[in-house]
């Protein structure tokens, strides 16, 4: 149930092709503000950025086989360690790497910041993790990834270290301690801050939101019964009013930017010209999201009486942070066919959906 480490995909992609996987491994870019579905636990852990920065050079010089060095890494691999704590390129891929690469959550040019504006944004994007360790406290971080996901106490962690045969900070010349310690200067306070957060945070974590989404999902309310909506002349039967995946049909569960297909299957009980068929999309606010219909899309429908028909409605599941309500509502002419699944007073059929994060679930009538 892990996926192998994945390089090269963006996260969502990950998600999309990975989802039925209980974890999801790899490095992975975010642009700002992306994020993970809600229904995620994230974790990170952080490096001591002295021992990372060494890491990084002599990964370099003892593991990146000729045939697969890029030009930078060529040149890297021909230089002392001195040169290249001092090489004006490589020292800037050094200088605070982990805090410039969390300070991007929230800023496009962080290596540009003041040192305490760039810790105050690397703080900031640390927070959005849920679970926080540091690599030196690796085997407490993994006992309580084993509370939170029910992992057996046999179940032990394989350690290995493609960078082992390198020097470490302690055994530098002091002139050389000095060096990694003013590039990495925002790093320490950044990965003192993350020891901090294991502490206050990680070691209480109680995934509470995670199991009310499972219960949400497990129970959630079906729309009243029975329902007859039918067109106020009596002329349109509603049957049915789905929303579907096309990445995964069989589950009510929507990645970001994916395509959603909302179908409205009615029964026709006149014959019918000029039918227009609609739907809007509210947050549960209030607010007015997005509207069409098929007459706005160029379609003219006719149907006959004793007739079934179909009508779907394919979108982008581009949406925020909240509950919306998907309304459906016809009419021929003037006049209009309205019921109300989920109750209330309103003009149109409402079918119920919950929407977290960027992971939208949806139970229709």
């Amino acid at each position: 149930m892990v996926t192998p480490p994945l390089k090269g995909l963006k996260y969502n992609q990950a998600i999309s092709v990975y989802g039925n996987r209980r974890v999801i491994v790899g490095h992975f870019q975010f642009i700002p503000g992306e994020s993970l579905p809600e229904d995620y636990i994230s974790a990170t852990i952080l490096r001591d950025p002295r021992e990372r920065t060494l890491s990084e050079y002599f990964f370099i010089i003892n593991d990146i086989p000729e045939t697969t060095c890029g030009p930078e890494e060529r040149r890297i691999k021909s230089m002392s360690l001195e040169e290249a704590l001092y090489d004006p390129d490589f020292s800037e891929r050094l200088r605070n790497y982990q805090a410039v690469h969390f300070a991007s959550f929230f800023h496009p040019t962080p290596n540009k910041l003041s040192p305490s504006e760039l810790l105050e944004l690397a703080k900031k994007g640390l927070d959005q993790y849920h679970l926080v360790g540091v690599t030196e406290r690796l085997e407490e971080f993994v006992e309580v990834i084993k509370r939170v996901f029910n992992i057996p106490e046999d179940v032990r962690l394989k350690r290995y270290n493609v960078t082992s045969k390198r020097m470490k900070f302690s055994e530098l010349p002091s002139h050389l301690q000095e060096r990694i310690l003013e590039l990495t200067s925002v790093d320490m306070e950044l990965w003192r801050y993350a020891n901090e957060l294991f502490d206050t945070k990680t070691r209480n974590f109680v995934p509470l939101n995670f199991l009310a989404h499972e219960n949400e999902a497990s129970s959630c309310p079906e729309p009243p019964l029975p329902v007859t909506p039918v067109m106020e002349d009596g002329s349109l039967e509603l049957l049915s009013v789905t929303i579907s995946s096309q990445l995964r049909p069989s589950l009510p569960l929507f990645l970001p930017g994916e395509l959603a297909t909302l179908r409205v299957f009615f029964r026709a009980l006149k014959d019918i010209d000029d039918l227009t068929i609609g739907y809007s999309i509210h947050h549960d606010s209030g607010l007015h999201i997005f509207g069409i219909n098929t007459r706005l899309l160029g379609k003219k429908l006719a149907v006959k009486a004793g007739g079934e028909y179909h009508v779907d409605f394919v979108f982008s599941m581009n949406l925020g942070v909240g509950r919306y309500f998907v309304n459906i509502s016809a009419h021929s002419g003037r006049r209009i066919w309205s019921a109300a699944i989920s109750g209330g007073k309103r003009s149109f059929i409402s079918v119920w959906t919950a929407l977290q994060t960027h992971c939208l679930r949806a139970w229709c009538g």
